[in-house]
């Protein structure tokens, strides 16, 4: 386990160095730097997500942000990377390697791209573990932690599957399930969907243990009871779904107040909006 261990020492060293790029956060608008880097002349956004393997919206948010951050330009129907963007690469490159006398070359930035992608790996593999740690019976299908992390089911599950049945024990974090949609009653000749669920081994759970976030998730009783109310496995979602709900009650409440002609029912959901906004709230300074 040591590998893994070393990847999540340095990931931590990484994921403070955010002046520039939270690499917790971020970690396609590195990938895309970094392909960027390497490419000769511009990239499309559909090409780079081709390239890559990222959802297209995924990639055309991080390069607007990278844009704005002057990392990147926008030229005719594609990307370039700015001198500003080359030095950030550069910097990153003696972080890594810890080589001061960089010059910059496409050789350099191959080896950089080889070095980060096991930190994008070690990044990914981290927030797997912390979304099935924060899951009913530590486990979520391949849909919903690709909707959550933000890569495709294709790309996350090539990821997922090398920790499967990896030939050193110490290395199997994942258990693959296969689980099948329920049969429409009135339908009984209907084909059953499959879908791919991953739940945690022992092993996996040994390392969810080790990890900090999910330790003061463990300890946050309020965090744990919103994600089970909005059925989150993350505070980001768990945030989202929570101000959709605000949302759709008070328009509901406002038409079901219009129809009975009462003002209860309004009253009732902000009472009820006042508690959710206090959980959240107190969920994000607990623990």
């Amino acid at each position: 386990m040591s590998q893994i261990v070393a990847f999540t020492d340095k990931l931590e060293i990484l994921r403070s160095l955010d002046s520039i790029i939270d690499f917790a956060k971020s970690t396609i608008q590195l990938e895309i730097l970094l392909y960027l880097g390497l490419k000769k002349g511009y990239a499309s956004a559909s090409e780079i997500a081709i390239d890559l393997g990222l959802k297209f919206k995924s990639v055309y948010d991080a390069l607007t942000k990278l844009a704005r951050k002057g990392l990147i330009e926008k030229k005719g129907g594609g990307y370039l990377i700015t001198k500003d963007g080359r030095e950030f690469v550069r910097n990153l490159c003696m972080l890594v390697s810890g080589n001061t006398s960089l010059r910059g070359n496409v050789e350099e930035l191959r080896n950089l791209r080889v070095m980060v992608e096991n930190f994008v790996t070690a990044n990914y593999l981290y927030d797997i573990i912390l979304a099935l740690g924060c899951a009913k019976n530590h486990e979520a299908s391949l849909d919903k932690l690709s909707k959550l992390i933000g890569i495709s089911k294709a790309r996350l599950k090539s990821y997922i599957e090398l920790f499967v049945d990896n030939k050193s024990k110490s290395l199997r974090l994942f258990e693959k399930v296969i689980k099948y949609e329920s049969k429409i009653p009135i339908i009984p000749f209907v084909k059953r969907k499959k879908k791919i669920y991953y739940r945690l081994t022992e092993q996996g759970l040994k390392e969810l243990k080790r990890l900090y976030e999910y330790r003061r998730y463990n300890r946050n009783i309020y965090l744990k009871l919103l994600f089970r109310i909005t059925f989150s496995l993350s505070k980001s979602e768990a945030y989202k779904k929570l101000i959709g709900l605000i949302a759709t009650g008070i328009i509901a409440s406002i038409i079901l107040s219009v129809i009975s002609g009462s003002l209860w029912i309004i009253g009732a959901w902000l009472c009820i909006v006042q508690a959710l906004s206090a959980l959240a709230l107190i969920s994000e300074y607990v623990g």
